[in-house]
């Protein structure tokens, strides 16, 4: 313990100093559980900064030990580039792991950048049936929660669907990733504001 003490404190000094080609050189040497437990320490901001020193390899098998949060806001910030980096080096049932506790705009970013044979073993894990909605709703189709309003549904469209194969038609779904409903963008367009999309799907 007092060991891993100074070693935490000799790479938080290397931080300060801006000795980060070092710092980079003693992390991917370390045990990846260490880097994630040093990460999980660091503000957010010098988390994204450090994993982007690690390599690939580093940062794949570092990944898979991060609580669900950090990983979270890693997969949010990084570019679909290095989302596809992670995952073409993860494991697939680190991935799996991952994924079953994301939320669906971050299953979506992952699977968008995986190839298609393994996402096709990811739905498959997932429990979603091949070419059913819910396979494809991650990858093509704007996908929304049942307890948004229409306010908010209509940013998630604005924000996303430069993305998707379509925007005409919104699959709606629980939080369990199950398909729930339907939804019609012209409903949307002409919904009140505070309406949830459960009423309207």
């Amino acid at each position: 313990m007092e060991e891993w003490n100074e070693t935490v404190e000799k790479w938080q000094e290397l931080i300060e100093k801006g000795q980060y080609i070092l710092l980079r050189e003693e992390l991917n040497e370390e045990n990846p559980a260490n880097v994630a437990e040093f990460l999980e320490e660091l503000p957010a901001d010098k988390q994204l900064f450090l994993f982007r020193l690690l390599s690939k390899d580093m940062a794949a098998e570092a990944f898979s030990f991060l609580d669900n949060d950090t990983q979270e806001m890693l997969v949010t910030s990084i570019t679909d580039t290095e989302v596809r980096n992670i995952v073409d080096n993860m494991y697939l049932d680190d991935t799996i792991d991952f994924l079953e506790e994301a939320p669906a705009n971050l299953v979506s970013k992952v699977l968008r950048n995986t190839d298609r044979e393994t996402r096709a073993l990811i739905n498959r894990f997932l429990h979603y049936p091949e070419n059913s909605a819910g396979s494809l709703m991650t990858v093509e189709f704007v996908h929304l929660s049942k307890t948004m309003t229409a306010k908010r549904a209509m940013e998630i469209i604005r924000k996303n669907g430069l993305d998707k194969e379509t925007i005409y038609t919104c699959y709606v779904i629980d939080d369990k990733k199950h398909l729930v409903g339907v939804l019609p963008l012209r409903t949307l367009l002409f919904a009140d504001e505070d309406k949830l999309v459960e009423e309207l799907m």
